[in-house]
């Protein structure tokens, strides 16, 4: 399994945005995007923060205490992913995203 850092909402928030960024540059999601929601019409957006990576997945259910009774991710992950992507949702409601990706490719 892969060593990974202690997960925070902080890190993981702006490898989303980063992510997020990146997919407006190349084209699989446009400016217009206002919700996380919003991201799902184009991209599976879960996958930001590399959550749809298999060892980064595995880490993460490890570290918040393992797999429950009927094998799903425990509740404390999904509360993290949960609140990863509502700051997100905040952040893409907030902004003009072309005039940040301008502010990026700088």
């Amino acid at each position: 399994m892969t060593t990974c850092p202690t997960p925070s909402i902080e890190a993981t928030v702006a490898q989303m945005k980063r992510e997020i960024l990146l997919d407006i540059h190349n084209g699989s999601v446009p400016t217009t995007v206002k919700t996380f929601g919003d991201l799902h019409d184009f991209i599976d957006a879960n996958c930001y923060g590399g959550f749809c990576d298999d060892d980064y997945a595995d880490f993460l259910i490890a570290h918040f205490g393992g797999r429950d009774e009927q094998e799903s991710m425990p509740q404390a992950m999904l509360d993290f992913m949960n609140a990863c992507q509502n700051q997100v949702d905040e952040w893409l409601g907030g902004g003009d995203l072309a005039t940040q990706l301008q502010g990026e490719s700088k």
